[in-house]
């Protein structure tokens, strides 16, 4: 899936880490803190989606919404692990200024194509409830097909190919203690990244940046000429 964005007024294209429900806050970092205008925000997943009842979510996007038309600014948002899936199977909450981006989607915007895949593990998810704060789905879901032939300048996601930081799991040691399938699952998932990446290479595209989140840290590295972001919890980063 292609969006091509239509806005020749964009100066300025931004990334941030986790929102864990935390949209309002991001909007005023955006524009009260860093006095941005004219600038889209890609989100690194876990927006927060799904705690609350749908009308909720209705009503805070309508309201900042509002505030980001003032200021020229948008927000694409993928999905992480604590967010509800379904969100981002309907167009119905998108407005004009905010855009849930589904996976594997490319958007196109001042020449740069910007390849979003959400998703990932919640490491806690013994302990949730499913379908109140744990949905089924919600895990990065690698798929080979909409990968064929695209090269993408940049990429966002949820989590990380497993040569990126952080390389150990020394932070979940007590939930895997918990989750027997825990470490099959996240070693998975991180190399699933790596093949993301390779399938990349393999269509002739280097992508100069590869943005993620999920872990709360910041971190940066170089891996075969692509620079790759770690970015921690409503941390931004200028796209280049």
């Amino acid at each position: 899936m292609t969006i091509e964005l239509n806005l020749p007024t964009i100066t300025t294209i931004v990334a941030s880490g986790d929102l864990h429900g935390k949209i309002e806050s991001l909007v005023f970092k955006l524009q009260e803190q860093y006095k941005l205008t004219n600038c889209i925000c890609f989100c690194a997943g876990d927006i927060g989606l799904g705690f609350h009842k749908e009308n909720y979510y209705h009503q805070l996007f309508k309201h900042l919404n509002d505030k980001l038309i003032k200021n020229n600014n948008h927000l694409l948002m993928i999905r992480g692990n604590h967010d509800d899936p379904a969100y981002w199977n309907s167009t119905q909450y998108n407005t004009s200024n905010i855009l849930l981006i589904p996976d594997y989607t490319m958007v196109q915007i001042r020449g740069k194509n910007i390849l979003c895949i959400g998703g990932a593990i919640s490491v806690d998810r013994t302990l949730r409830k499913s379908g109140v704060s744990y949905w089924e789905g919600e895990d990065f879901q690698y798929q080979e097909k909409p990968l064929n032939g695209i090269l993408p300048d940049v990429i966002i996601t949820h989590s990380s190919p497993d040569f990126c930081f952080p390389f150990t799991k020394d932070g979940i040691t007590d939930w895997m203690k918990k989750d027997p399938e825990l470490q099959n699952d996240v070693d998975k998932e991180r190399q699933d990244h790596t093949k993301v990446f390779e399938k990349i290479l393999k269509n002739g595209a280097i992508p100069s940046e590869w943005i993620y989140g999920h872990f709360h840290n910041s971190h940066v590295m170089y891996h075969q000429q692509t620079k790759f972001v770690l970015l921690n919890e409503l941390e931004l980063y200028e796209i280049k």
